[in-house]
């Protein structure tokens, strides 16, 4: 079933070189993403699924292209660096003093934190983070959604940790800060992870040149500090 796949995807890549001779570039790309990864490519899809997963699907021809972590190597896949996620804590200014441009890991685990659910894989990263910093964080509330995760962050009540990515692609930032954290600084790797083909598909090639030459988001930084029961 795999080398049938293979061979039609084969010919896809064919019928797609063809197409654009013939009047310019057209069809349909499969995306398999990770959660992390997703705000990247959400104008594209809103779908997603487990890392593991989507490698799973793209070895076996069932997607054309991924951005995911990067894994042990598949035979038939090729892996290309995309970007590096940073990690930053998320909060209401009315939750803040503004102090310098950063602060540690430790200093974040003071805040009542929403989350999204950590047994993800992509979250790894924070909990190893929390734990190198030597603190045990405050993780009051779980989501399963970054929408309602922003929303929970709007009200005041909590902060949150979050890839930098997430928030210039949410696009809700109004009466937020953003502050970048160290001791330990965090980056976790994202890959985009298609077939080693000749010719590739032209759509995954223009998807491989248009996220290649996509800008860095812009942040902004304040350095917030944990206002403490019964100030303010």
């Amino acid at each position: 079933m795999v080398w049938a796949r293979r061979i039609l995807a084969d010919y896809k890549a064919l019928a797609a070189e063809v197409e654009i001779l013939r009047g310019g570039l057209s069809g349909q790309l499969r995306i398999g993403v990770v959660p992390s990864a997703s705000t990247t490519v959400a104008p594209l899809q809103e779908q997603f699924s487990a890392a593991q997963e989507i490698v799973r699907r793209l070895a076996a021809f069932e997607l054309d292209i991924a951005l995911c972590y990067p894994f042990e190597e598949v035979k038939g896949l090729r892996q290309q660096g995309f970007y590096e996620e940073t990690w930053v804590l998320l909060a209401s200014e009315s939750m803040l003093d503004e102090v310098p441009e950063s602060m540690t890991w430790r200093e974040a685990g003071t805040f009542p934190l929403a989350s999204l659910d950590t047994s993800m894989h992509g979250l790894e990263a924070m909990d190893k983070a929390f734990e190198q910093a030597g603190t045990d964080p405050d993780i009051s509330v779980d989501t399963d959604s970054v929408a309602s995760l922003f929303a929970l962050v709007h009200t005041g009540r909590w902060a949150s940790v979050i890839p930098d990515r997430w928030v210039a692609a949410s696009g809700a930032t109004t009466n937020l800060a953003l502050v970048e954290l160290t001791e330990p600084e965090v980056r976790t790797p994202i890959v985009m992870a298609y077939h080693d083909a000749t010719p590739l598909n032209p759509l995954v090639q223009a998807l491989i040149t248009s996220l290649s030459s996509s800008g860095a988001p812009h942040r902004r930084r304040t350095r917030p500090t944990p206002r403490r029961n019964g100030e303010g």
